[in-house]
């Protein structure tokens, strides 16, 4: 199946102020904390723990210089194993990882060889409830300043992940994403009175303008994206965002590393553009692919790094990088730079679909913005 993306990717890179989509690499990705579908089953969750999903790796220029031999040497790699994970490179939670002087090689090594790293960072429960608002709307785009769109966003998303619980029964209860309109009231107002709770961590003023849009919305008949979808599924799949990949960079080459369901889903599609261009892309063993196994250290370390990034509190993340260590400052340090200087070759490489809470945290703790400067 072959279909025309021209119009498609204008607009994503348009609005996502995309700069040199058309560039010619090559693309290395694994993912991390992919737990394939996430839904509610008999008023619960599927999965233990809600991690950001992160998919990534690492970008070959024409400058590159790809030296497996060398990293393993540096990072004393075990002889005869089988092939690189980043288990080989650091256990334990993001701080304690920090710390790996195998980090520390890892890292020069990516910078020394001019490589480059992308990814693409999912917080599954903010995708899974922003319809809510997206079809608030799009039913009176006027009745929603566009000033405080992402900022409403987050704060609902605030309030439902400290009540989860009760949001998961709410979903049981409703349908959600599939809400009848016999329901669509209780629904809403269920919400509002969530968002009123004193445990959602909201002020006044957001919680007023939270409870307001949402109480104004149950004399609609309809909210688009929260009704006719399968019930109670948030995620039925990350294809959409392997294919997102693709169609931003389809001047360039796409290598995955084996993922059987997604594989199977997106099968024989091609994209295409008005010039001819066509989707390139394949899934490999990454036990033949040595750049797929940098890439699992690459993402396994971002995915550590956002979910750390979801569950601490901006209060704790300043602690934690007032009492970073030297090693854990300098690996740092070498981060922010791969990602600075992966963002100046596209700033598509660094994709976040999460709540604002997150990017305010990263801006805190990578890049030293002062948390005084923002609301979260």
């Amino acid at each position: 199946m072959s279909n025309n993306i021209q119009a498609e990717r204008d607009l994503k890179i348009k609005f996502g102020g995309i700069t040199n989509p058309d560039s010619k690499l090559v693309f290395y990705y694994d993912e991390s904390n992919n737990d394939r579908k996430i839904r509610i089953k008999e008023g619960e969750l599927n999965v233990e723990t809600l991690r950001n999903f992160a998919l990534g790796g690492i970008v070959e220029t024409p400058d590159s210089d790809f030296d497996f031999e060398n990293l393993k040497r540096r990072i004393g790699f075990q002889a005869g194993k089988a092939e690189l994970k980043f288990s080989d490179i650091g256990k334990g939670n993001f701080l304690i990882v920090l710390g790996s002087m195998k980090l520390n090689h890892v890292l020069n090594w990516l910078l020394e060889s001019n490589l480059n790293i992308h990814f693409f960072n999912l917080n599954p429960l903010y995708w899974g409830v922003v319809d809510i608002i997206d079809s608030i709307y799009g039913q009176d785009p006027d009745n929603l300043d566009p000033r405080f769109h992402r900022k409403i966003k987050n704060d609902l998303y605030k309030a439902i992940s400290r009540n989860l619980d009760t949001f998961v029964q709410l979903v049981e209860e409703c349908n959600y994403p599939d809400v009848p309109l016999s329901k669509l009231q209780y629904f809403l107002f269920s919400l509002v009175h969530m968002v009123n709770l004193e445990n959602a961590g909201l002020d006044d003023w957001e919680r007023g303008l939270i409870a307001g849009i949402l109480a104004n919305a149950v004399h609609y008949e309809e909210l688009e994206f929260i009704q006719g979808f399968e019930a109670k599924h948030f995620i039925d799949s990350f294809h959409p965002f392997y294919l997102e990949r693709i169609t931003i960079y389809i001047k360039s080459e796409h290598i995955f590393d084996n993922e059987k369901q997604v594989e199977d889903e997106i099968e024989g599609f091609e994209m295409r553009l008005d010039d001819g261009t066509k989707s390139n892309y394949r899934f490999v063993d990454s036990v033949e692919e040595p750049k797929i196994q940098v890439s699992d250290v690459v993402v396994g370390l971002l995915g550590k790094y956002f979910t750390y990034l979801k569950d601490v509190e901006l209060e704790q993340l300043i602690s934690d990088k007032h009492l970073l260590n030297e090693r854990q400052k300098t690996n740092l340090s070498l981060l922010k730079t791969l990602v600075d200087k992966s963002i100046a070759t596209s700033s598509g490489f660094a994709h976040w679909l999460v709540p604002d809470s997150e990017c305010i945290k990263h801006e805190v703790f990578m890049n030293g913005a002062d948390p005084n400067q923002f609301n979260i």
